[in-house]
């Protein structure tokens, strides 16, 4: 049975809780006297186990959007070639009318653009959005 979405979207809060809770019914069953020293060693058990969790989740994260990226980037690079094929016919066909350095820089601006295609990678979006940071702020 899948985690209800609710669930999934708040486990930080929902495991932080649990948490808390552990920190302070552990050290209960092992007695007053030493109730402080139990409940530092039951926190610091539970920072460790809270770390490890949330590095395999945001590990799994990145491998998703890493996976993302690869099955948009032939999608992506179709769409675009085929309109640019467009656009090149289009300037070619005119070819007369335009100068061949008008034909020639939209050859190159094609170019350009399918190089930026093949090296679309999560590095490339964290360098353009560190280039242009005025657009919605996101984390990757």
């Amino acid at each position: 049975m899948p985690f209800p979405k609710h669930f999934v979207n708040n486990i930080e809060l929902y495991l932080t809780t649990v948490g808390v809770i552990i920190c302070f019914a552990i050290p209960v069953l092992f007695g007053v006297h030493n109730y402080w020293q139990v409940l530092a060693i039951t926190a610091v058990g539970i920072s460790i186990l809270h770390g490890v969790l949330f590095w395999v989740v945001r590990r799994r994260q990145r491998r998703l959007r890493q996976e993302l990226i690869e099955a948009m980037r032939p999608m992506l690079s179709d769409r675009i070639k085929n309109l640019l094929t467009v656009v090149l016919m289009a300037a070619t066909e005119r070819s007369e009318m335009m100068d061949a350095a008008r034909v020639e820089a939209a050859i190159t601006a094609a170019d350009e653009i399918t190089a930026t295609l093949d090296q679309l990678s999560l590095e490339s979006v964290r360098r353009w959005h560190r280039h242009y940071q005025s657009g919605p702020v996101f984390t990757i």
